[in-house]
């Protein structure tokens, strides 16, 4: 049966689309970024975080140093821990709260110390301790925060903590704590192991080290309490 002009131009048409010439050059819609009502778990808020931020910064804040053994080691411990199943237990009364340090805790999540959170967004700190406020949690504020220690500490009424790390100069590690616990910090959160840094890997390769902060190679994180009331250093232990 002979060939149809129509037919022809039809074959045509299909062997042009299954090009793979034609398929590379044709225009790429951009990535869908989903509005904030639609985020509902960490990995949801982290996919758009990569979307929005530039890519050296998403990167030095999702990364890890050496060959990123322990990121992915910590996402695997957290990937394990689940709920316990309890039947015909009585749920109509629940209670999360915990108690640590003396503060009665809504319940048992913290945000942690994060630097210069001030990159991410224009409130940094202050969104986070207004958030963790609304949230009833407890947030930890780190040393290096992109926001003066007096604003954070009068942006909600909440219980918060204060990150720092030790320094040979004792005189002004005691100085940094009364400050903080002058203006209400419950406890300090004690970074120790800081003073081994290592290049993140995502950093070497986007060649932006230099012009990123250095993320330490280990860190060991220890509560010590701090009251503004202590009568000498004994509570710095």
């Amino acid at each position: 049966m002979p060939l149809t002009r129509r037919e022809a131009l039809r074959q045509l048409q299909a062997l042009l689309l299954a090009s793979p010439l034609l398929r590379a050059q044709a225009p790429h819609a951009p990535e869908r970024i989903a509005p904030l009502a639609e985020l509902l778990n960490a990995l949801e808020f982290e996919t758009t975080a990569r979307q929005k931020l530039p890519k050296p910064l998403y990167d030095h804040i999702a990364g890890g140093a050496g060959d990123e053994r322990t990121l992915r080691r910590n996402r695997e411990f957290f990937e394990r821990i689940t709920f316990r199943p309890r039947m015909l237990v009585d749920v109509s009364s629940q209670d999360l709260s915990v108690e640590l340090f003396g503060e009665t805790l809504f319940t048992p999540l913290i945000a942690g110390p994060t630097a210069l959170q001030g990159r991410v967004h224009p409130e940094g700190e202050v969104a986070v301790r207004q958030g963790a406020a609304a949230a009833r949690a407890l947030m930890v504020l780190s040393e290096r925060s992109s926001i003066p220690l007096e604003a954070v500490a009068r942006a909600a009424d909440a219980p918060w903590w204060y990150q720092l790390s030790p320094s040979a100069d004792l005189g002004a590690l005691a100085s940094k704590a009364a400050q903080a616990a002058d203006r209400g910090a419950k406890a300090l959160v004690l970074t120790v192991g800081a003073e081994a840094h290592s290049r993140l890997d995502a950093d070497v390769h986007n060649q932006e080290a230099s012009g990123l902060p250095d993320a330490p190679a280990a860190r060991v994180d220890a509560c010590l309490l701090y009251t503004s009331d202590a009568a000498d250093d004994s509570a710095l232990v």
